[in-house]
């Protein structure tokens, strides 16, 4: 009999590597004196031109230049719509006037820095003497009944340049392929619930350390940025919506994690419109405090603190 581990670690193996065999690695190279209008086709004239005049083929050098003006003129007014669509976000449309280019910081090169990391991002594991314990469900508890088609919505709204999990699934596969994945899928996500087993891979998550400065000089100025399967997020995303069926609609309006058309910047700019105006009237003044939870996604269960 296949069990859940197999039965997903199998499909999700097929999919990436149906997806290996269909993609297509094209190296790119870009000069940092490059024109940001600069095009194909604006490339391919130049070295026309350029083996024309050198070849001392006048005919096409001729051609060449007469249909050279053209083309860069139609190859800058595509690059002046770009702008003007990236202004929707004002650090694109900025970053896309001066050509700014970021520049990564250098990877260290000392071969014990993986086992470093992994030693500093588990030292809260080390002190976890709880014993993991299956959850068992009531009798009479009714299983949460997912169907192909909420799948199949699900994975039609996935952002596809969201970044890969630990099998290379990109987002773009899963939207693309939706109604060829949402009945497989749905029925592991269905075996899942009914198991009250989440299947390894899905937990599997790829940590990627991001210096936080230029220069590190201590493992706490890596940020770790932790890489999940995609899959596993759409398999989140609609046992979300069923627990925000079950909330009362009377939820605080200063509730912003996990509600839709919310973010960090709503939040900001409703705290900082509440300080402001309490702020315009004379004689008033504000306190407030910033907690970080840093640590608060670990996981970890802490030993409980002497009384």
């Amino acid at each position: 009999m296949v069990t859940l581990e197999e039965y997903t670690a199998s499909e999700t193996g097929y999919i990436s590597k149906c997806t290996d065999d269909v993609t297509v690695s094209k190296t790119i190279i870009a000069y940092p004196n490059q024109k940001p209008w600069m095009t194909a086709e604006v490339g391919m004239l130049l070295r026309t031109q350029d083996s024309a005049f050198r070849t001392g083929d006048r005919d096409t050098l001729r051609k060449a230049r007469a249909h050279l003006p053209r083309v860069i003129r139609e190859a800058k007014h595509a690059h002046a719509q770009r702008i003007h669509g990236h202004f929707q976000d004002t650090r694109e449309g900025i970053q896309a006037i001066t050509n700014y280019r970021k520049t990564s910081p250098s990877c260290d090169s000392d071969a014990t820095l993986p086992d470093a990391l992994n030693d500093f991002y588990a030292r809260f594991e080390a002190q976890n003497n709880v014993a993991a314990e299956k959850f068992i469900p009531p009798q009479n508890d009714q299983v949460l009944c997912l169907t192909a088609d909420d799948v199949r919505h699900t994975l039609r709204v996935l952002n596809p340049w969201k970044a890969a999990g630990p099998y290379n699934i990109p987002g773009r596969v899963l939207r693309e392929c939706a109604d060829q994945l949402a009945d497989v899928l749905t029925d592991i996500f269905s075996i899942s619930l009914n198991c009250t087993i989440v299947p390894t891979c899905f937990k599997t998550t790829t940590i990627v350390p991001v210096p936080k400065k230029p220069t590190v000089s201590c493992l706490s100025d890596y940020r770790p940025i932790a890489l999940t399967s995609i899959i596993m997020k759409c398999f989140k995303r609609l046992f979300m919506i069923h627990i925000k069926t079950q909330l009362p609609p009377s939820l605080d309006p200063l509730q912003f994690a996990n509600r839709s058309n919310r973010s960090t910047d709503d939040a900001t700019s409703s705290t900082l419109h509440l300080a402001l105006t309490h702020l315009d009237k004379k004689g008033t003044y504000i306190r407030m405090l910033f907690i970080d939870f840093s640590q608060s996604r670990s996981g970890a269960a802490l030993p409980t603190p002497p009384h």
